[in-house]
């Protein structure tokens, strides 16, 4: 994904665009809900969080997407979507290499 095609799509004023990403982002939540649900029934995710805390963080790490700041701070905006993934699944703190 180049810089400017992502540029494009996250600053679209397109309105049958715009109405086809939404459509397509609520079916993806849809599908992430389900799959965070399904990774907390087989112990792959904290029990004692809230999905929707969750859907609630991965929504504002999105739009953190949209602010020119912090893609400016990247070569390329999907070096920016794996820091939000990794931020998002791993958190700040190192990982034990034993387990």
């Amino acid at each position: 994904m180049s810089s400017e095609f992502f540029r494009d799509y996250v600053q679209s004023d397109d309105p049958e665009l715009i109405n086809f990403l939404n459509q397509l982002t609520q079916e993806n939540l849809q599908l992430f809900t389900n799959d965070f649900k399904k990774a907390q029934e087989d112990g792959n995710i904290r029990s004692d969080l809230k999905v929707e805390f969750i859907m609630y963080v991965m929504n504002h790490l999105v739009e953190m997407t949209h602010d020119d700041a912090l893609l400016n701070m990247y070569e390329e905006p999907q070096d920016l979507v794996m820091e939000i993934t990794n931020f998002l699944f791993y958190g700040i703190l190192t990982r034990d290499k034993h387990t």
